[in-house]
């Protein structure tokens, strides 16, 4: 008995390490995210101070220009009165000739340095955008997922990224009343039958071979239920506006796992695992953070995801036919 015990003190030893091993990596990740975020914050000051620079070299560019533009328009009556005027004004109408040249020759240049400028700040506008998109993007996703503008290879996805801080800076400079929920992948009963979850289900009732992957990825699945009301509180919520908001679980999980689950539910089926290709630009794992949602709109999902897939399952059960 004392041998079993002092094991069993052993083995809860070799956890509480473990465990605390763990919490000291958290810790690490969590410095290393905070660091990335001060760093992401001092470049956009740095770039946000660069372009204030070039908007002002800009303006005063553009000032120096329509002065010289005016004195050459001064120069050309000059000249068309000198050449009106007495023949004795012509070494006076010479220099004002070779004015005119040195004049022209001056626009010139600074009209060569004005697009030179602006291209800068076209240039400075864009990189600030972006390192305010992956900002954006790093918030959003919490951490767990790294993107800009530029490594977001779909036009549908790069939309929506765009057309997000669209919304957010049109609320910052309007008041324009926008909300941006994220919803990640919803399901339940009535869902179309042409969506992951319907159509895993329907392969099971009906008990006949399906094709689907291999099923590595991990994905974020929130019940409809949960979906409409965190939609109400949105609504309701003032301090929801101009925010970008997660609308998930917070829990990853594998789709493997998920169409055995259904499977095993529905007591039928024969998934035809590694039939379909993984696209090349397949995220492997994606899946929010939630925490704005609990912060901001006190809302948090109740309907758990065992309980949601058996009462969806039970749905098809009463309305498809087999």
């Amino acid at each position: 008995m004392v041998t079993e015990l002092e094991g069993a003190a052993a083995n809860n030893s070799e956890v509480v390490k473990k465990q605390r091993d763990q919490l000291e990596e958290l810790r690490k990740k969590a410095g290393e995210l905070e660091m990335q975020r001060h760093r992401i914050e001092g470049e956009k000051e740095q770039l946000e101070n660069q372009l204030t620079n070039a908007k002002e070299q800009v303006i005063r560019s553009k000032q120096w220009l329509e002065s010289i533009i005016t004195d050459a328009k001064e120069a050309d009556f000059q000249l068309k009165d000198m050449e009106i005027g007495n023949k004795s004004a012509n070494q006076n109408l010479d220099k004002i000739k070779k004015k005119h040249k040195d004049v022209l020759k001056a626009i010139e240049k600074y009209q060569k340095e004005l697009s030179d400028l602006e291209s800068r700040l076209r240039n400075l506008s864009m990189k600030l955008a972006s390192k305010e998109a992956a900002q954006r993007a790093r918030e959003e996703f919490g951490g767990y997922a790294k993107c800009s503008i530029k490594s977001i290879k779909s036009i549908y996805g790069k939309a929506k990224l765009l057309s997000s801080i669209y919304l957010i800076n049109l609320f910052k400079k309007k008041k324009f009343p926008s909300t941006i929920l994220r919803l990640y992948l919803t399901y339940g009963p009535r869902q179309d039958i042409n969506r992951f979850i319907p159509i895993i289900i329907e392969g099971c009732i009906k008990n006949k071979k399906f094709d689907c992957s291999e099923g590595n990825q991990f994905r974020d699945f929130v019940h409809v239920d949960d979906v409409v009301d965190a939609i109400l509180k949105s609504l309701t919520n003032k301090n929801a506006r101009g925010k970008i908001i997660n609308v998930g679980s917070g829990k990853p999980r594998k789709i493997r796992n998920i169409i055995e689950q259904i499977k095993k539910i529905s007591r039928g089926g024969y998934p035809q695992f590694g039939k379909i290709k993984l696209r090349k630009d397949e995220i492997l794992k994606l899946y929010p953070n939630i925490k704005k949602a609990k912060n901001i709109i006190n809302w948090k999902p109740k309907i758990s995801f065992d309980k949601g897939l058996k009462s969806t399952i039970k749905f098809y059960n009463e309305h498809t036919t087999l």
